[in-house]
């Protein structure tokens, strides 16, 4: 035998085989040897966080749920922060604050809004929302008669009718001759 073909080596009494340094990879176990690389991890780091400043305006993105005017920042910056974040090791995850009716008037008035401006601001927002109610209603009236009508083809396909039974009903009657009727 050749010394570069692959052999097999009994190692014991029950059979099993060891691979030979030299032999292929050829059996059963060889494939259990060699582990897929595995993808490397990505990460991602920043070294630096700019913060801008904004001054307090009306509008915004958002329009609060309850009560109150929409509170958003002014179109412009004021300042701008940079932080570097590699001497910094905490993690810091805060949560949005939700102001009140009154705060966010507060607010408003803070940032030199006249109060008939912040009046007619509550007026609008009040708008929005009955706007927003509206085609909610509209929504769900739409989605119930969808559904009733659905649900009145299933009785008719099933030979039910939805309203109520009259009192005389002639198709109700069964078959009946004409014979009877004639002179």
């Amino acid at each position: 035998m050749e010394p570069n073909t692959p052999r097999l080596v009994c190692a014991d009494k029950d059979m099993s085989f060891q691979r030979d340094a030299h032999a292929s990879p050829t059996h059963v176990e060889a494939f259990f040897e060699v582990a897929p690389p595995s993808p490397p991890r990505l990460r991602v780091h920043f070294a630096t966080a700019t913060t801008f400043l904004f001054d307090v305006a009306y509008g915004g993105s958002a329009l609060p749920k309850e009560t109150g005017p929409p509170i958003g920042m002014a179109s412009t910056h004021i300042g701008v922060v940079e932080e570097d974040l590699t001497t910094h090791m905490r993690c810091r995850r805060g949560r949005v604050r939700k102001f009140d009716h009154l705060e966010r008037i507060a607010m408003l008035k803070a940032a030199d809004y006249h109060v008939q401006d912040i009046a007619s601001f509550c007026m609008d927002a009040i708008d929005v929302r009955k706007s927003r109610q509206a085609t909610l209603d509209e929504v769900h009236a739409e989605r119930r008669r969808e559904k009733r009508k659905l649900e009145g083809e299933d009785d008719e396909a099933a030979g039910r009718t939805t309203s109520k039974p009259r009192m005389f009903d002639p198709a109700m009657m069964g078959d009946r001759d004409d014979s009877e009727n004639t002179t």
